[in-house]
């Protein structure tokens, strides 16, 4: 089974979004939102 994996994060909304497209074209999409600020 071939998985695609896209990765998007948007600061702005503080959320991260995970793509993940299968072989037959089904798309799942997971939205996380972090709880937590990363300071360098």
């Amino acid at each position: 089974m071939n998985l695609s994996f896209t990765h998007r994060m948007s600061p702005r909304q503080g959320c991260t979004e995970l793509r993940m497209t299968g072989s037959g074209g089904k798309t799942v999409v997971f939205s996380l939102r972090f709880l937590f600020i990363l300071k360098g």
